[in-house]
């Protein structure tokens, strides 16, 4: 499963319906990505121990716990911004901006 079938609802901003990932849909996340679960811990701003924050990731991706908005939210920012970063390209967000998990600024 790619990003292309983790379903788009789980890319929405929570207040234009976001829905939370499956387990299914975070192991393919994380696959595509290539990241460990400490990594992505790490991404999520989780904190404590680094396989105390990963035990937490793999209980995301068990179905253990759903995963956070916030967490994955900040996930995918990360990567996104790191992915721009890559590229070469500036990516600033003005402090009045709405940014959608798509990566498209609104304001």
């Amino acid at each position: 499963m790619g990003a292309a079938l983790i379903r788009p609802a789980c890319f929405n901003r929570i207040d234009q319906g976001w829905e939370c990932p499956s387990p299914d849909e975070i192991r393919a996340y994380l696959t595509e990505q290539d990241l460990t679960e400490r990594a992505a811990a790490r991404l999520m701003g989780i904190e404590g121990t680094d396989a105390n924050a990963a035990r937490l990731v793999r209980r995301y991706k068990r179905g253990e716990r759903p995963i956070p908005y916030h967490a994955w939210r900040l996930l995918v920012l990360e990567l996104r911004q790191s992915m721009v970063a890559l590229e070469g390209e500036a990516w600033e967000i003005p402090e009045d901006a709405e940014l959608a998990l798509t990566g498209d600024r609104r304001g």
